[in-house]
């Protein structure tokens, strides 16, 4: 069902077509003279549309409601409901309909339940998230108060917001109506919520995008219930909430209102008189905090926009009266902070508040310094132009020393800066856990980062303004212009530097004021570049400024959509243009201004007009435009660091990859082996640990049927195709992780599709549900979780495999839960090159479906197509540069038959490709089918660019800063493999038939079956475990001299390389003629050899070594005997070229240990290994 909404009181694009909300400021009975006038106050406006002119609008079901003449009738109703019983607890309201408290918490919580999330875990989710990130920057709150009120939006409570009703019988309960400080308490919860979602990037917190929306809109519905008294008896709730919803407007791209929002707050804390101390003397100490922490961010706020955007400060220290709240320096506040003292965390321990105080009071002080010298030059500048037409010009001097003094001052702000700020990554918490010092290690580094930003920002934009009034000599700088360029490129490298130096996450979290800062550096830049006389110089803010532009796009402002800007700095011919401008104008053209006043002090000037289009960015390849340089690397946003392919190496065909909470979950195709469905997991990329199974358990299902056959190809070749578990996708959605695969047999004449989905909300746990059968005649299946909640199958339709086109995509919607289809199986595409068109993925960008798929067939014409619709069904376009990747025609890739894949982003956006390939040693590939990963560049509203994958490459750091650490996530030793989760197995074993030790090594006893590696279907006594190396050794020792092996009549047991039924080469011991032999077999190609060199095997053996050696070009078997006295030299008794036992596969090579009998008896008769050692 659609998700409701929740009425939004944000200024409409088009005020005649609103509805106007007033409100009381207490319940009282004036006439409707009175309620015009408390509309003429503060109006609200909705974004409600009105209904026809005159409409009249059904009356509310509870107390009085009294219809209200408002100043224009003809576009405006309002409704106000006054409680029986005055209190001033309880609030009059004068509201449209449908903005009553009670239909505000009710319309938040069900559009939370309809998201599937759970609200309560949700909101204490979006709190841990603001302490982690916004409180270093904005400690507004006082956490254990927050969390006590997160009960207020809980469906248990709706009835503390429900409209005042009187005593209509003598049983009855005269209710007030709602009180005031749960409506505070709610709307500072929410609007904190919307605060925290609305920078977050959906990497670390996916539903946040959504929730800001809803959140706010609760947030801003909720005050205007309650806003005329609130303005009446401020505290410090009534500042904080306007902050956090002024900012979350902000990023959403609402930037008038935002800034109308927080002039609200402004003057507020102008009434309440928070900039003179004595205000504070009767509060208590949690409240005097609040108020003057929130101060100082709207201290700065105004002194941002009076130094970056010229706007005329409010809170200049100069105009306010009473002892000066921001006189106090940053190390002499005489209030500890106090926000944090019961909240009864370890992460919080002290002295982490008044750590996070220093850094909080570093930052306004330096705006205040910055804001103060700004002010002062342009009193002298004005004192100079009038000093200059007097025959006797008074003295300045004194002034002039001042200015030198202050701007020392302001550049030695940060010299004392605290260790914890100097080196966040040293510093550490006494007699903690590890997660407690990373936190607040993450905490340290998002204000460093904005202090320095800051601080540097700061820097150019002082020295712009006293260069542009001649007095740069005050900052020791001549006014030569190419001095002041030099030491503008110097700071900018200065800065650029710490940006290089800062994990990422640290800067993404100071949001949109610290990308307006690069901005401001970016204008800096441009104007060096085309005005310096020197070459040097130009071609050095050239590359400073390619190196910004990469910082701003990956930081993803909201403001100018930097992602997708290309800058183009055109000559024009036209006399003097106005200033760079960095922001959204009018007419929705990204500039460099917008609503930031002009920065035409030192503005590009004269030839230069910059536009930003939203274009992929490219290099300026036109001559008229600015050439940029390449962008140096060491300034890289992400820190940039080797990856080795593959990442999966061995057999691991067909990857699927899900990121969730900052790892990496990988599954691929198992085919006949059990356990099916391997899991690998990774923090980085880099280090994989296969974690589990998702089929575990004999029970699942059955691979009975999951045979090999040569099946002949149109291409002339022929392909020994695999049975069993087929090209899984595995996917995440709220709280649970899904698989959806094929389970193929070839019983019949027919391929046999069974299709399955299975679950678990624990992947470390390999607790897998049991598969949910898919009614669905085909392969390769996906899964799909729309953003509506809907969820769609999509898979490989089988049409005809003897000919071309032998499949194509077809999707219906799918009840997760039971498997069942709710909707009509449609086609939707056939692909590209309309050729075995497979392994379909879809992904929703914007408002693009993207469906990715493989096509080619899984060999030398493989490749990873892709097009696009706006519609989950289609029609699907075709992209012109299909096919995004493959390895057909390119003699010169190493890595061959590259395709079906998947694609997904990590924790800083960057997309990445995890696909199939194959090693290509001399036109023989001897691990058979592996995973590889490369990067992926994909621009928004573009098509994805697939690099090509290569053995090794640079790319950038997958792991976020914000993700929990190894330390934090391994509580239970996860990120240790299981122990024997490497074992595999042929199809459905016996696991009666293997008495295991608890660990990957020791002894361990087979019990021999009747069938051997020859039988098409069934099982064999096998262990095994993945060749992942081209040079592998495999080694095992069998106790010959057991009591129970001279029992062992029939039985023949050893160590092979097997692939499947048809492909296998073994050494043998046969328990009766104590003989070793070397066989090779390829059922496909004919090959059936058994080695003329034998090793006889002495009666007074006690075990019998056994060893296969691999490399890229052959397998060598050795065996030794050993008696108690002496261990033999090892004997090499065949070999087998990797190239005998290669075909167009589907598996890998598998080293396992063996036992087969021909005797009934043999079957119980159990052959001791000591162990099986597999060196990759």
């Amino acid at each position: 069902m659609p998700t409701p909404e929740i009425p939004s009181p944000s200024v409409s694009e088009y005020p005649d077509q609103a509805v106007t909300a007033t409100a009381s400021l207490t319940p009282r009975d004036e006439d409707v003279d009175e309620v015009q006038r408390s509309t003429e106050r503060i109006p609200f406006v909705t974004s409600l549309p009105l209904s026809s002119p005159g409409q009249e609008c059904r009356p509310m079901p509870v107390a009085e409601v009294t219809t209200l003449q408002t100043p224009s009738a003809d576009t405006t109703t309002s409704f106000e409901f006054r409680p029986t019983r005055g209190s001033s607890s309880a609030v009059g309201l004068s509201l449209p309909l449908g903005h009553y408290p009670h239909n505000i918490h009710e319309t938040l919580t069900s559009a939370i339940e309809n998201l599937g999330l759970p609200l309560e875990q949700t909101v204490r989710q979006c709190l841990c998230l603001y302490m982690e990130q916004c409180f270093p920057i904005s400690p507004i709150i006082h956490l254990a108060s927050l969390k006590k009120h997160v009960d207020l939006l809980l469906p248990a409570s709706r009835h503390l917001f429900q409209p005042a009703f009187p005593r209509m019988l003598p049983h009855d309960t005269e209710w007030p109506g709602p009180c005031i400080n749960d409506m505070r308490a709610f709307t500072l919860v929410t609007s904190a919520c919307a605060n925290i979602c609305s920078k977050i990037p959906t990497s670390v917190f996916t539903p946040g995008s959504t929730l800001v929306h809803h959140f706010l809109a609760a947030s801003r519905g909720m005050l205007m219930c309650y806003e005329d008294q609130d303005v009446a008896h401020p505290d410090s709730s009534s500042l904080s909430i306007r902050v956090f919803q002024a900012v979350a407007l902000h990023t959403l791209g609402k930037i008038r209102l935002s800034w109308y929002v927080l002039g609200h707050a402004l003057r507020l804390a102008l009434v309440m008189r928070l900039f003179d101390k004595a205000s504070y003397s009767h509060l208590d100490q949690v409240e005097s905090q609040l108020r003057k922490n929130v101060f100082w961010i709207l201290y700065v706020s105004d002194k941002s926009a009076s130094v970056l955007n010229s706007v005329p400060t409010t809170l200049h220290d100069a105009h306010l009266d009473g002892s000066l709240l921001t006189a106090v320096s940053a190390d002499q506040d005489e209030d500890q902070p106090c926000l944090l003292e019961d909240a009864d965390e370890p992460l919080y321990k002290a002295p982490y508040e008044s750590q996070v105080h220093i850094g909080f009071r570093l930052s306004q002080r330096l705006w205040s310094l910055a804001a103060d010298l700004l002010h002062d030059i342009r009193i002298l500048s004005r004192l100079n132009s009038r000093t200059s037409s007097m025959s006797e010009p008074p003295p300045i001097d004194s002034f002039q020393q001042g200015i030198i003094q202050s701007y020392m001052e302001f550049c030695s702000a940060l010299d004392a800066m605290p260790p914890w700020l100097c080196d966040p990554s040293s510093h550490t918490v006494q007699d903690a856990e590890q997660s407690v010092t990373n936190f607040q290690r993450r905490t340290f580094w998002i204000q460093r980062a904005n202090l320095l930003v800051t601080f540097h920002c700061l820097r150019l934009v002082l020295l712009r303004e006293a260069s542009a009034q001649g007095l740069s000599a005050l900052f020791g700088v001549t006014n030569n212009p190419n001095m002041l360029a030099l030491r503008n490129t110097e700071i900018s490298h200065e800065l650029l530097t710490i940006v290089a130096s800062t994990p990422f996450e640290a800067l993404q979290a100071n949001g949109e004021p610290l990308v307006e800062k690069l901005r401001q550096v970016g204008v800096i830049l441009l104007e060096i570049a085309h005005r310096a006389e020197s070459e040097t110089l130009s071609s050095r803010a050239k590359l400073l400024f390619s190196t910004l532009l990469d910082a701003i796009s990956k930081l993803d402002s909201k403001g100018c959509s930097s992602d997708e800007l290309e800058i183009s700095a055109e000559y024009s011919s036209q006399p003097t243009q106005s200033a760079a401008e960095l922001s959204h104008t009018d007419t929705g053209e990204p500039s460099l201004s917008g609503y930031h006043p002009r920065l035409n002090g030192t503005g590009i000037r004269q030839n230069l007009t910059l536009h930003f289009h939203l274009q992929t960015a490219d290099t300026f390849a036109h001559p008229s435009r600015l050439s940029l340089l390449p962008r140096s690397s060491s300034f890289a946003m992400h820190n940039e660091t080797e990856y080795q392919n593959p990442i999966v190496p061995g057999f691991a065909p067909d990857p699927s990859v899900v990121h969730v909470d900052g790892v990496f979950y990988l599954a691929t195709s198992s085919f006949h082996f059990f356990p099916g469905l391997p899991i690998y997991a990774s923090r980085d990329l880099k280090e994989w640990k296969h974690i589990g199974n998702a089929i575990n358990r004999p029970e699942q299902l059955s691979l009975y049927a999951a045979s090999t056959k040569s099946v002949p190809l149109d291409t002339g070749h022929s392909m020994v195709a695999s049975g069993g578990l087929f090209a899984p996708t595995i996917k995440y959605h709220r709280g649970v992780f899904y698989i959806v695969c094929t389970n193929a047999g070839h019983g019949g004449k027919t391929l046999r599709t069974d299709n399955f989905v299975i679950f678990t909300t624990d992947i470390w746990s390999s607790n897998w549900s049991d598969p949910i059968p898919i009614p669905f005649k085909g392969i390769d299946p996906g899964l799909f979780f729309d953003d509506d909640g809907r969820v769609y199958f999509h898979g490989c339709f089988l049409l005809d495999r003897t000919k071309q086109p032998s499949c194509t995509i077809t999707q219906f919607e799918i009840d997760i839960e039971t498997g069942t289809p709710i909707s009509e199986q449609r086609e939707i595409w056939q692909g590209h090159a309309k050729y075995d068109t497979e392994g379909p993925h879809i992904y929703k960008i914007g408002k693009w479906y993207y469906l990715l798929v493989a096509e080619g067939g899984t060999f030398e014409h493989h490749m990873l197509c892709i097009s696009r619709s706006e519609s989950v069904w289609g029609p699907y376009g075709d992209f012109k540069g299909n096919p995004i990747l493959t390895a057909d025609g390119k003699d010169g890739e190493y890595i061959q038959n590259a395709g079906h894949g998947d694609l997904f982003q990590d924790s800083n956006g960057q997309w990445w490709a995890a696909v199939l390939g194959v090693r290509n040693e001399k036109s023989c590939q001897p691990l058979g089918r592996e995973t590889f990963l490369t990067t992926v560049d994909w621009p928004d509203g573009g098509w994805p660019v697939i690099s090509q994958p290569t053995m090794k490459f640079t790319g950038p750091v997958a792991t976020s800063f914000f993700q929990k650490s190894g330390e934090e996530i391994d509580t239970v030793g996860r990120w240790v493999s299981p122990a024997r989760v490497e074992d595999l197995f042929i199809r459905d074993p016996e696991l009666s038939r293997y008495k295991l030790p608890g660990s990957d090594q020791g002894p361990y006893t087979l019990l021999p079956s009747r069938d051997g590696f020859s039988a098409p279907m069934g099982t064999c006594t096998f262990i095994g475990r993945r060749q992942r190396s081209l040079n592998s050794t495999a080694t095992t020792c069998i106790d010959i001299a057991a009591p129970e092996s001279t029992a062992c009549h029939g039985i023949k047991a050893g160590l092979a390389v097997y692939k499947d039924h048809m492909r296998h080469v073994y050494l043998s011991y046969d328990f009766d003629t104590r003989k070793v032999v070397c066989h090779a077999r390829n059922a496909s190609t004919g090959l059936d050899r058994t080695s003329t060199t034998t090793l006889q095997v002495r009666e007074d053996a006690k075990t019998l070594g056994l060893k296969i050696m691999a490399t890229s070009a052959r397998y060598q078997l050795f065996a030794r005997e050993s008696t108690s006295a002496v261990e033999k030299e090892w004997q090499e008794l065949g070999s087998c070229e990797t190239v005998e036992l290669a075909a167009r596969e589907m598996t890998g090579p598998v080293f396992g240990t063996f036992a087969h009998t021909a005797t009934t008896e043999g079957e119980c008769i159990g052959v001791t290994f000591l162990d099986l050692d597999v060196k990759n």
